[in-house]
């Protein structure tokens, strides 16, 4: 600061810029936006490549061991619910509502 510049570094990118101090109220005002939009994104990202489709148990419980996002078919009952927490430590997180249609 002796020179009238900070460092700032990015924890989600580990980059460092020098940014004179007259200027940091813009540059971080813009650069938490960014780290937002990135955080955000690959969030995201990796959701979207972890999502497994299973259609039978093995395919189900094949993807639970890899820890993935399993979308799978379920009778919507409390003991099947029940049955796949303790046979496989998964619980159900969320019930996509824009999803297509299947039978």
């Amino acid at each position: 600061m002796e020179n009238g510049v900070l460092e700032i570094a990015r924890r989600d990118t580990s980059e460092k810029a020098s940014v004179k101090i007259e200027d940091a109220g813009a540059y971080i005002l813009n650069l938490l936006s960014e780290i937002q939009d990135n955080l955000l994104n690959t969030s995201k990202s990796r959701t979207e490549e972890n999502i497994v489709h299973a259609n039978s148990r093995d395919e189900f419980t094949a993807a639970i061991a890899e820890n993935k996002f399993v979308m799978a078919h379920r009778d919507g009952t409390t003991e099947t619910e029940e049955t796949i927490q303790q046979e496989t430590k998964a619980t159900i997180r969320c019930i996509p509502l824009d999803s297509k249609l299947e039978e």
